[in-house]
């Protein structure tokens, strides 16, 4: 099974359906989290969908339980707050064959060149280095890939998506 992470945005209910006419639904999970109504990713009609809007010690115990299950976790953006990011940097020592992360642009961007701002940004910046350096593969343009290898280690290898 594979297990998909992202925040609810414009493209996430287009994503999910294209996902579940081309392959088997049964195979993918879509962990999405953010701060719209549960209702309105319902919409999409599927079975394979957790929305989560409140990050809780429940949300943290049952994410894990759907980590350890998958085959594969695909992170679709590193939005979310420096907490959620630890646990995910945690878990990345025990699963990192299985950890892929698509880039959307900003989230590898944004960060690296406000990283210095201020101390709180330098330590989500120096947890994020940790994450990456564990992932297993990394995609989807190549040109995020080439800044990916200059600026951060990881042996992580390119996908195209």
């Amino acid at each position: 099974m594979i297990l998909h992470i992202f925040p609810y945005e414009k493209f996430t209910q287009d994503y999910v359906k294209k996902i579940n006419f081309l392959f088997e639904p049964s195979q993918h999970i879509f962990w999405i989290y953010g701060n719209k109504a549960n209702t309105a990713i319902k919409d999409v009609n599927a079975d394979n969908i957790i929305f989560e809007s409140d990050i809780r010690k429940s949300y943290y115990r049952e994410l894990y339980k759907k980590i350890k299950q998958a085959d594969k976790v695909i992170f679709h953006s590193l939005f979310f707050g420096t907490r959620l990011l630890l646990f995910y940097t945690i878990l990345s020592f025990f699963n990192k064959e299985k950890f892929f992360w698509n880039i959307w642009g900003a989230d590898l961007y944004n960060e690296y060149w406000h990283r210095k701002d201020n101390i709180r940004n330098k330590i989500r910046e120096d947890i994020k280095k940790i994450f990456i350096k564990n992932l297993r593969a990394v995609g989807y343009i190549e040109g995020d890939y080439v800044f990916l290898r200059q600026h951060y280690r990881t042996a992580a290898k390119f996908y195209l998506a």
